[in-house]
């Protein structure tokens, strides 16, 4: 069994959540920006990096609090994986407007509000996560 770490983003604004529509192993899933972690770098410096592939963009500031789902995850697209998610959340003032960097994995992306978000999303882990974002620092649903 091997571990990956992978390193994502809740990005929040103006009561909305982005998500990423992407193609995977020939299915649609809709999931947070991120990816995995690589030998040597730290999950913000990993973060950052996955922003600027993902939405061309670097991002100003990412704290240091960051949620890790209680349950074990098995990869969804390999057998032989365990994985460990790390959840970052970026709170912004507006919604922006985002360039896809990688449109040979991202579709399109979409800022989905508080009350659709957690049936949107594909991934146990990432409705965990948003769920706790939004319940720990009342946001309204």
């Amino acid at each position: 069994m091997e571990i990956k770490v992978r390193v994502y983003a809740i990005l929040i604004a103006q009561d909305h959540v982005l998500l990423c529509e992407e193609k995977i192993k020939g299915g649609i899933f809709f999931k947070l920006p991120g990816g995995g972690l690589e030998i040597g770098e730290s999950p913000a410096a990993c973060l950052q990096r996955e922003l600027q592939e993902e939405l061309k963009w670097d991002c100003p500031t990412i704290d240091n609090l960051c949620l890790t789902p209680p349950m074990y995850i098995q990869n969804k697209w390999n057998d032989k994986q365990q994985v460990i998610p790390l959840y970052y959340p970026v709170n912004l003032a507006e919604r922006l407007n985002f360039e896809i960097g990688a449109p040979e994995e991202i579709l399109a992306l979409h800022w989905v509000p508080f009350t659709k978000v957690i049936a949107q999303l594909s991934l146990e882990s990432d409705r965990w996560a948003v769920t706790e974002v939004l319940d720990n620092l009342k946001f309204p649903k």
